[in-house]
């Protein structure tokens, strides 16, 4: 059995969730990110005068922290690409569905580097702050 040619109306419920689902989890990280700047600069203010062969490191996370900025945002307009995929898919305008489910399974892959590299970036700012405390 062949698989249609649009887009089923509960397979297209199940992408739009799960594109929510992936919204929130990059609202998660974006809002995670900012209280990390926020640690770094209570780190920055801390600084004793002599600890000044820190900066690198702080300018290394800091450089991170801003990487991760452009990589949520990446995510962000992968996801609102997506989705308008998913909205023409549905009106019969759209790029059929085995490559609608391809670039969901891309789309869901890319989230999942995403947050495993957010998480050893925040993982190891802890542990720095924690070693210099």
């Amino acid at each position: 059995m062949s698989s249609p040619l649009y887009m089923e109306e509960p397979l297209h419920s199940h992408f739009q969730s799960e594109n929510g689902s992936l919204r929130r989890i990059l609202d998660f990280i974006t809002e995670e990110n900012l209280n990390l700047k926020h640690r770094l600069a209570d780190v920055i203010k801390n600084l004793a005068k002599n600890d000044l062969g820190i900066l690198e490191e702080i300018e290394y996370f800091n450089n991170q922290f801003a990487e991760e900025d452009e990589s949520i945002k990446s995510m962000a307009r992968k996801i609102s690409d997506h989705e308008k995929l998913l909205i023409r898919e549905i009106y019969g305008h759209g790029i059929g569905i085995s490559e609608i489910k391809r670039k969901q399974d891309i789309l869901r892959d890319e989230m999942e580097k995403t947050e495993i590299h957010f998480n050893k970036l925040k993982y190891a700012f802890n542990f720095y702050v924690t070693g210099i405390m």
